[in-house]
């Protein structure tokens, strides 16, 4: 059984949706690819603990995708600095992501 997979440096411009079929995936590294989203599936990836996707190129709206993973209450890594502008609707999930990552959101350009 497979418990971390390491998918960095690929290439990647899209999350596999093999991916699903790792159901007991405790880790899972994507940094240093050329992802701009995360699909909304990922949510259901609750075995998570570890899950990293920094240096993408990603931009939106996570809420989708993260907050089912927060409601799991199994991460104590999520890493997302060095993408596009990220943001969240939520307070609550934005919390979550700050104190895992407090630098998820660098890639906004910030108001003058």
């Amino acid at each position: 059984m497979v418990y971390s997979l390491d998918l960095n440096w690929p290439g990647l411009s899209d999350v596999p949706s093999q991916l699903d079929l790792f159901a007991h995936l405790s880790q899972l590294r994507m940094q240093f690819n050329g992802l701009t989203s995360v699909p909304s599936w990922m949510g259901q990836m609750t075995g998570l603990t570890l899950f990293d996707l920094s240096c993408n190129s990603l931009r939106g709206n996570v809420a989708p995708w993260a907050m089912p993973l927060r409601n799991a209450g199994k991460f104590t890594s999520l890493q997302l600095r060095n993408n596009g502008c990220l943001t969240d609707t939520g307070e609550a999930t934005n919390t979550w992501i700050s104190a895992l990552d407090p630098l998820w959101q660098n890639g906004c350009t910030p108001y003058v």
